[in-house]
């Protein structure tokens, strides 16, 4: 069964940064079999308060890869909670 990895940039501090993030971050998501199915993007709020600022989902074939990838070292050294230039 498919698992999502969801999160929402809030705020870009370095952009130079965030520009080698998303270059350097895309192969170790396929690396574990993952697809982006958002990344960024206007959003329309259908139900409740929330207005996301930078939304990313992330699709893997399964809840073990996409721990396996929220865990790996190469991608946590650009990924998620990384407060050098993104708050989550």
């Amino acid at each position: 069964m498919s698992a999502y990895v969801f999160f929402d940039i809030l705020e870009i501090t370095d952009q130079k940064i965030m520009q080698e993030y998303g270059h350097r971050i895309g192969p170790t998501v396929e690396d574990y079999g993952g697809r982006y199915l958002v990344r960024g993007g206007k959003s329309d709020i259908v139900e409740g308060d929330w207005h996301p600022v930078i939304p990313v989902i992330i699709e893997f074939p399964n809840l073990e890869q996409a721990l396996c990838w929220l865990l790996d070292p190469s991608a946590r050294f650009f990924g998620i909670g990384d407060v050098i230039f993104v708050r989550q």
